[in-house]
């Protein structure tokens, strides 16, 4: 009996034993784990951040909100629609395939077809209503630098100083396509969802603009696409300045009322030489008209700049949108950031009030990325610009927008008093008509400033009775732009 226990104790002991041990291997463990974590804590502090795409609501390449399905004309697009049950749907539908009219097109054959767009579309006139007087088209509206700072408008006649502190902004509000087209252009979307059913009893008639005369040919995108693309890389601007400079294409172009980012504007004028970034709307007007989304886009010269930090947001008020870009001089330390936005649209005290806030929110936000970037990469003073359509005039009694950019310490490129001659749009919708001046360019520095602006229009400039947009402008806005130099 007594060896029969004294063998249980050995037993228990034993089994004791190697739980003990057991333990003793875990907890070493343990301690060796958290010593290793302690060192890759201290390794990832010097390591730099995870440069790959971030997962963006709006970028279908990050995003897995996004499934492809097909339009109506059998063509591969993006759609994402939140599961959030909202009132308003948030729907985003974007491009996937690249437009059939620029497959194989070489730099030269884009340039080519520009040109060529203005005969193309008068032969288009001409077939419609018949040959003679009435199928000349004027021609584009022209367009002049003008110098606004004498102080600073000797231009260097070294050209690699030209190139590296200087450069020209434009900023173009190009009127949608799902914002302008009639009845009998291709939709790219049906209407049956009953989300739509305004647009259903309201159908796209030209956006409105009723008084073009034979706007199947006029607003056609097929047509005005290249038009645009001749606005915006400036064929229509005297480019001699003071008999020393000529200005060539833009160095940065701020672009709103995109809804055909990914299919025309991105590889059009990516094979001319930009880079680019693009933000929708998740409640863009053109989708329920049965179109793309549209939002704000920032191209920029590859060759003389690259980007360095960027971010793109949704306001915190309403579904506007705004981009904050800072891009580096690829042959200088020069560098600058850049906003585009289109802010709230519609005249009114508390439309003009919601610009406001908007206006607030995008100077708090694009200072705020400025300091961290100067910070981050060790930069001496970057200055700010500010470009877009701010659906804001400064003429009107309630004007608060345009005095929240001043009263921040930005300056405007253009003159902002004083500006009931010129304007930015004018248009005819029905019998309601606009002509004010709505689109700015600001920026804030003490080491840069404006030398020249593109003049803007007036109303003898506009041969045709009924205003913009029309043959002789593809868009409702006129372009703007500065020249900006570094002190």
């Amino acid at each position: 009996m007594d060896c029969v226990k004294s063998g249980i104790q050995m037993q228990i002991s034993c089994c004791f034993s190697e739980h003990i041990m057991i333990l003793f291997v875990i907890a070493i463990g343990i301690v060796m784990s958290m010593t290793m974590m302690l060192h890759n804590v201290d390794a990832l502090a010097d390591r730099k951040p995870f440069q790959g795409p971030k997962r963006q609501w709006f970028d279908p390449d990050t995003s897995s909100a996004f499934r492809k399905v097909k339009d109506l004309q059998g063509r591969h697009v993006w759609r994402y629609t939140s599961s959030k049950k909202i009132k308003m749907p948030s729907e985003i539908r974007l491009q996937a395939e690249v437009d059939p009219d620029l497959v194989g097109l070489s730099k030269d054959e884009i340039s080519n077809k520009i040109q060529n767009m203005k005969e193309e579309q008068q032969n288009a006139l001409c077939e419609k209503i018949g040959s003679g007087n009435n199928c000349i088209m004027n021609d584009m509206c022209l367009r002049r630098w003008e110098v606004v700072n004498d102080e600073h408008n000797k231009i260097a006649k070294n050209k690699e100083n030209i190139s590296t502190r200087q450069f020209t902004l434009v900023q173009f509000n190009t009127l949608a396509e799902g914002l302008s087209s009639g009845p009998d252009a291709e939709m790219k979307f049906s209407l049956e969802s009953r989300r739509w059913e305004s647009a259903l009893s309201n159908p796209n008639t030209y956006g409105g603009f009723d008084k073009v005369e034979h706007p199947e040919i006029c607003l056609d995108f097929n047509l005005r696409k290249w038009r645009l693309l001749d606005v915006i890389l400036g064929s229509s601007v005297n480019e001699k300045i003071e008999g020393d400079i000529f200005f060539s294409n833009p160095d940065i172009i701020a672009l709103e009322e995109v809804d055909n980012y990914h299919s025309f504007f991105q590889p059009a004028l990516h094979k001319l030489g930009y880079d680019s970034i693009f933000i929708p709307k998740r409640f863009s007007p053109c989708v329920k008209f049965g179109y793309f989304s549209d939002g704000c886009a920032l191209f920029w010269s590859r060759q003389k700049f690259k980007l360095i930090e960027e971010e793109r947001r949704q306001f915190e008020k309403r579904g506007q949108v705004y981009i904050i870009a800072t891009l580096k001089s690829n042959g200088s330390d020069t560098s600058f950031t850049v906003g585009v936005t289109h802010l709230k649209a519609k005249k009114g005290r508390v439309n003009e009030q919601d610009r406001t806030s908007q206006i607030n929110e995008l100077i708090r936000e694009i200072e705020a990325h400025r300091n961290r970037v100067q910070e981050k990469f060790d930069l001496e003073e970057v200055p700010i610009i500010i470009a877009g359509d701010f659906n804001a005039d400064v003429t009107s009694e309630d004007s608060t927008c345009i005095q929240t950019a001043i009263h921040n310490e930005f300056k405007s490129a253009y003159p902002i008093q004083n500006v009931t001659k010129t304007f930015s749009t004018y248009k005819f919708r029905g019998e309601s008509s606009s002509k004010r001046t709505i689109d700015y360019i600001f920026y804030k520095a003490t080491n840069l400033v404006c030398t020249h602006t593109l003049n803007m229009f007036e109303e003898v400039d506009i041969q045709e009775p009924w205003g913009l947009p029309g043959f002789q402008y593809p868009s409702d806005h006129i372009m703007i732009g500065s020249r900006f130099k570094f002190l």
